[in-house]
């Protein structure tokens, strides 16, 4: 579980920290509606990340969900993020934020498109230039 600790006290969920560092960073959109906009998009992909989970002890039950999910369920949620960035000119929203997962980068050109442009801003750039090796795609 990711947590922060700012001057003694600790934070905790991602999504929280996630909108934190948004609006420190200016990553939250200039207005309200630009808000939005994220927090729906990021909303989205919580939806997807909560639809991989079973919560299944049956074993034969969980792989049966999960070959639906697979075959039903994540092409069509996948579909539904490509054409939202194809309408936000390659982005998932304001034509300023991104997806990173490098499974979909290399499957998916609308996707590919949105990972080099968030790794084209210079302050992104400057950041993963300095950040150690990592075994995870970037």
């Amino acid at each position: 579980m990711p947590v922060l600790e700012l001057n003694g006290k600790q934070y905790a969920q991602s999504i929280a920290l996630a909108r934190y560092f948004g609006r420190k960073f200016g990553l939250a959109g200039a207005n309200e509606e630009e808000a939005l906009e994220i927090d729906s998009i990021v909303e989205f992909l919580n939806d997807i990340q909560a639809a991989l989970v079973f919560y299944e002890t049956d074993e034969k039950l969980k792989a049966a969900k999960h070959e639906d999910f697979v075959k039903n369920a994540y092409p069509e949620m996948l579909n539904k993020l490509a054409s939202i960035a194809e309408k936000n000119n390659g982005h998932l929203a304001l034509g300023k934020t991104m997806l990173q997962m490098p499974d979909l980068a290399d499957t998916t050109p609308v996707f590919k498109r949105i990972q080099q442009s968030v790794l084209s801003i210079p302050k992104v750039k400057k950041y993963v230039d300095q950040m150690p090796q990592s075994e995870l795609p970037f």
